[in-house]
């Protein structure tokens, strides 16, 4: 009887022991997985366009810069903060003036959010859902 409780005790205490690590190996992994997804997100982005360049700064205190029509006599910047709700969706960019922007082959007037998703900077979520590549910008990370 005595040896029966003794073996369920060690069996029961490996069992949690055992549990522990692997859940302390997954929420390692989870964090290692989201520092290596912010580390590639982060950064400045520039568009490939000689005609409209756009240089895009993605910080990590989620503040954002935008500098549109880079290296040309009229360079303009605008600050803002980026949010992105979840792994693979949209990066939300708020900028706190609106101000006009060429993406793409379209002009927007009086924009204060745009969008970052897959290496596109895009006028509008519709945009994004139809796919609308004229209403986007390919950017290259620095």
């Amino acid at each position: 009887m005595i040896i029966s409780v003794i073996i369920v005790v060690i069996g029961l205490g490996g069992y949690i022991a055992i549990k522990k690590h692997v859940e302390k190996k997954k929420t390692e992994s989870e964090l290692v997985a989201m520092i290596e997804h912010y580390a590639g997100l982060l950064g400045t982005y520039k568009s490939t366009s000689s005609y409209n360049p756009i240089k895009l700064y993605l910080g990590g205190d989620n503040k954002a810069k935008i500098t549109i029509n880079e290296g040309k006599y009229n360079e303009r910047s605008y600050l803002g903060y980026w949010r992105e709700k979840k792994e693979d969706y949209p990066i939300e960019i708020d900028f706190s003036d609106s101000f006009k922007i060429y993406i793409g082959n379209k002009e927007r007037s009086y924009c204060s959010t745009l969008y970052l998703y897959n290496n596109r900077l895009w006028e509008s979520m519709s945009a994004i859902r139809s796919y609308d590549y004229g209403a986007s910008e390919l950017l290259e990370k620095e």
